[in-house]
């Protein structure tokens, strides 16, 4: 039983080949209620060329 909230933290690792997803793996845990990630959002988008390497 449930007594007080939580929040969920979870990390995705994807395997792509060809251009396909070939597999995930996930990382899930249980963190107090309302933590942040520690992640901040980058304030420009992010663009990866296998060719060129990346780009902004």
């Amino acid at each position: 039983m449930l007594r007080q909230p939580y929040s969920s933290m979870i990390a995705e690792i994807f395997k792509i080949e060809e251009g396909r997803i070939r597999q995930i793996e996930a990382l899930l845990t249980t963190v107090p209620y309302g933590m942040e990630s520690g992640w901040q959002a980058p304030p420009f988008f992010v663009e990866f060329s296998p060719a060129e390497g990346y780009t902004l």
